[in-house]
């Protein structure tokens, strides 16, 4: 934590005096809904091209390129999910507590499509501007 205060210190000091600094706005969401799209991600072993894993589509185990395996990523297994979603937690908790405490944080419902959550967080970026 000491190193990630005093870069974001430094930062923070240094883009006090910088007029189009903006201030950070975290995406909040939950992570229940983080493990269903991470856990159906698949991944051709041979060629790397990305899948979707759908409920029941035996085919989704046969490359459509070049006929390699597809496997899920050892990386989106629930048991990785959750140390990603720790270690997340973990580095941006002083982040937030930090901005929260300076008065300078906007939390963003991350919750929703790309195009409203990308409204909401350019929404809170001009408001930021004018105040």
């Amino acid at each position: 934590m000491p190193v990630v205060s005093s870069a974001t210190t430094s930062w923070s000091e240094s883009s006090r005096s910088d007029s189009d600094a903006t201030t950070p706005a975290p995406a909040a969401t939950s992570s229940t809904g983080f493990h269903a799209p991470c856990a159906k991600r698949r991944v051709c072993r041979d060629c790397g091209t990305n899948y979707v894993a759908i409920e029941d589509d035996r085919s989704m185990a046969i490359c459509d390129v070049c006929g390699g395996d597809v496997l899920q990523r050892d990386d989106d297994t629930p048991d990785a999910i959750n140390r990603r979603l720790d270690l997340y937690e973990e580095q941006t908790s002083p982040l937030i507590e930090f901005y929260g405490n300076d008065g300078r944080l906007v939390v963003i419902d991350g919750v929703g499509t790309p195009d409203s959550v990308f409204h909401l967080l350019t929404a809170a970026v001009e408001r930021a501007k004018v105040s």
